[in-house]
């Protein structure tokens, strides 16, 4: 039980850091997926042919 006890800070750091850089890996992955698959230039509109957005 003491053993458990020495190593309970280290661990719950350590799962407290995998948590957090998984998910700003993760974050980065959507904003880079935005940036490539989002139109950056005017954008046409239009509905049955006929009005011009």
């Amino acid at each position: 039980m003491i053993i458990l006890s020495d190593n309970l800070g280290l661990l719950l750091t350590l799962g407290v850091v995998t948590f957090l850089l998984v998910i700003i890996f993760l974050v980065v992955m959507l904003l880079y997926a935005k940036a490539k698959l989002s139109p950056s230039g005017p954008v046409n509109i239009s509905i049955n042919d006929d009005i011009k957005l």
